[in-house]
């Protein structure tokens, strides 16, 4: 069983790894040069405006993963993903913000796709099933994740608002 100490190290370097991994992704690209010649900002500043915000998305932003389990894998062509939640309060909120649209948003793959959304309250989990994400299935391509076994991880990596009352 892993102590304590090596456990809280690990989460360290997780949350040290998300932060610059939104920060490189999203933040600059997106921000900067459009902030800077709106506000006349130097370099020192756009540096801490970016700073700030990547601090402020970590402490807001939370992997759907963290108050939510998922599995997945193929059926021929095309994909399930089941994700469950352990509390009738978060059930709740699971049930009313997993949307199709939500999904297509969190998945980009998944955009132009068919999906079908499946609720199953006894279990508090959602099940989707996604057509044709695999082709004609495993076999027919080269698709990093052929048989669709990580896409419930990759879900559950995203980042959504949960309520604070959830976690």
């Amino acid at each position: 069983m892993p102590s304590r100490k090596g456990a809280t190290f690990a989460i360290i370097i997780l949350f040290i790894i998300n932060i610059l991994n939104f920060y490189d992704r999203n933040v600059a690209g997106a921000l900067v040069e459009p902030m800077r010649k709106e506000f006349h900002l130097s370099d020192t500043q756009v540096g801490l405006l970016g700073t700030a915000f990547t601090v402020l998305y970590a402490i807001i932003g939370v992997p759907l993963g963290r108050i939510a389990a998922a599995r997945s894998g193929d059926k021929g062509g095309s994909a399930n993903v089941g994700v469950w939640v352990r509390s009738d309060e978060q059930w709740r909120w699971l049930a009313n913000t997993l949307t199709i649209e939500l999904l297509k948003q969190l998945l980009p793959e998944t955009a132009d796709l068919p999906v079908t959304r499946h609720l199953l309250p006894n279990l508090r989990a959602v099940n989707f099933v996604i057509e044709e994400i695999l082709g004609q299935g495993v076999a027919y391509q080269a698709r990093f994740d052929p048989q669709a076994k990580g896409l419930g991880e990759w879900l559950r990596s995203r980042h959504v608002d949960i309520p604070a009352v959830l976690l």
